[in-house]
């Protein structure tokens, strides 16, 4: 049996489509797995804003249709990146064990050096192309970084993450990077020697920086970050019963409920709200904060 896993081209994309087929393998060693990467409409067009795409999903939609006509068996997204609302003729099967989903700054070690050698106010310029992080943020920074920040700047960036590094350490102007910890997490800690490029070079450049993983009280991530989305065609019932055997439910239901509440409020990564579901002994605590299109604050656990 040979099963087709789609995804995008990046590092990070094959990584985590590569880390489904072993898991496939794993399981049903008589199973052979291929791979087709290709770019999304998100990748060839670094000039718009992630919003100007609309709800359709800028990294996920171009598989789409490949999935209804069976190109591929399964395509591996990450989830984050899928439209809330549901998609005719496709589903989501399975995931695996969720990455950590919180986001962490990226700050230059100089310029920490520079605004502490400063006498009053400040001004810090923080690349990130989400509304969410932006809106979460502000205020925070003002008050928690260990030197005086009132004016924290917000400009956007676009591009992998090892592209959005390597953009964030030639401008000088730009003091901070948000950026999610699980892509962090899975690029730093493969031992596949195909991506040792990327792991050096972002190794290196976090030698030159401190790292502050931020807290979901503060700023809850966005609806499913860290989690994987295996989405197959409908009426696949023998590979929907092979993908459940690997699915992580706990992961699955949380992200799940993540997303009904996102949607409830228009869905989108336009929005500036984050939401973070964690599994507890004592059962589920849900992070939600941000501002709806109509103007409302939200602020729970």
């Amino acid at each position: 049996m040979i099963l087709t896993i789609g995804a995008r081209k990046s590092e990070l994309a094959r990584m985590q489509a590569q880390s489904v087929g072993e898991a496939i393998t794993k399981l049903n060693p008589e199973i052979k797995v291929q791979y087709i990467f290709s770019s999304s409409a998100g990748d060839n067009d670094q000039d718009r804003a992630l919003s100007a795409f609309g709800d359709k999903g800028a990294f996920t939609s171009d598989f789409y249709q490949g999935l209804l006509d069976e190109d591929y068996d399964i395509v591996v997204h990450s989830w984050k990146d899928l439209p809330t609302e549901p998609r005719q003729g496709t589903h989501v099967a399975a995931t695996l064990h969720r990455e950590d989903p919180r986001d962490v700054l990226l700050y230059k070690k100089s310029h920490i050096r520079q605004h502490r050698g400063n006498q009053g106010a400040d001004q810090a310029v923080f690349l990130t192309s989400s509304p969410r992080r932006e809106h979460n943020l502000k205020s925070f920074f003002q008050e928690y970084l260990p030197f005086v920040i009132e004016d924290p700047v917000f400009e956007p960036i676009r591009g992998n993450i090892q592209t959005r590094i390597r953009k964030f350490m030639n401008n000088t102007a730009a003091d901070g990077l948000i950026v999610a910890k699980a892509a962090l997490d899975r690029l730093l800690t493969t031992t596949n020697e195909e991506y040792e490029a990327v792991r050096a070079e972002i190794k290196g450049a976090l030698e030159q920086l401190q790292i502050m993983v931020l807290p979901l009280n503060v700023n809850p991530s966005a609806a499913a970050q860290g989690g994987l989305a295996l989405e197959i065609k409908n009426g696949r019932g023998s590979l929907k019963k092979l993908l459940n055997r690997l699915n992580h439910k706990l992961h699955f239901s949380c992200i799940a409920e993540e997303r009904r509440i996102l949607a409830g409020y228009g869905g989108g990564c336009h929005q500036k709200i984050g939401v973070t579901v964690v599994p507890s002994s004592q059962g589920y605590v849900t992070f939600t904060r941000g501002e709806t299109q109509s103007g409302v604050s939200l602020d729970s656990i």
